[in-house]
């Protein structure tokens, strides 16, 4: 009966997710924030369960500054700011269940942020991202965010060496949007994090038709 209750929860969530998403941007379409003189540009935050997604967004919002955020089960919508945008991250948690219909969000998103760390499986972690990169289905610039959750270790440079071979190998998607990455570590998490933001909201913003960001 609980499993039962937890797979409808998770479907409730979804149907509930979508519509969310959806009525937010019929809104901004029929009332534009005039005074906001940055794009609004929606993005989509993806990754395995326990990685590190929910962290990276509450410390980007500065909403929490602690490691402890429970996995995200269904989806949350962060508004985060940076100098040339606003980028409306959308995370949808990581777990077997909820991967399975990712590809729901897919046309609501122009761009996509990848989270990888040392703290869940590598080759799995390696072949979602070939996936996500190659995904015809996903417009927009491309963040890789690697999150070393343990300092000096080895896993985490066999991660690095990962990532860097499937950003060079795979057949990116048509045309192909850029692809950048991001190392951020507990001894320079804030700077790191932020200098990326900041690349990947010039690289939004530069790209994007003006119609999908009103």
């Amino acid at each position: 009966m609980a499993g039962f209750l937890e797979r409808l929860w998770q479907q409730l969530s979804l149907v509930w997710g979508i519509a969310t998403i959806s009525s937010y941007w019929v809104w901004r379409r029929i009332f534009p924030v005039e005074t906001i003189n940055r794009p609004t540009i929606p993005v989509l935050v993806l990754g395995l369960k326990g990685v590190g997604k929910s962290t990276i967004l509450a410390i980007l919002t500065k909403e929490f500054h602690s490691e402890t955020l429970p996995p995200t089960n269904g989806f949350a919508i962060k508004a985060v700011e940076t100098p040339s945008c606003i980028i409306s991250a959308t995370e949808i948690g990581g777990s077997s269940k909820l991967r399975s219909h990712w590809h729901r969000y897919y046309h609501q998103a122009y761009g996509l942020i990848v989270v990888v760390s040392d703290s869940a499986d590598i080759d799995e972690q390696l072949t979602l991202l070939k996936e996500l990169l190659s995904d015809q289905r996903i417009v927009g610039p491309r963040l890789i965010l690697l999150k070393q959750q343990q300092i000096g270790n080895t896993k985490f440079s066999q991660l690095c060496d990962g990532v860097e071979n499937v950003v060079q190998n795979t057949s990116l998607s048509s045309p192909p949007f850029p692809v950048i990455h991001q190392v951020i570590d507990g001894q320079n998490f804030q700077p790191s994090l932020d200098n990326a933001m900041k690349k990947f909201g010039d690289l939004l913003s530069s790209t994007i038709d003006p119609v999908q960001s009103s």
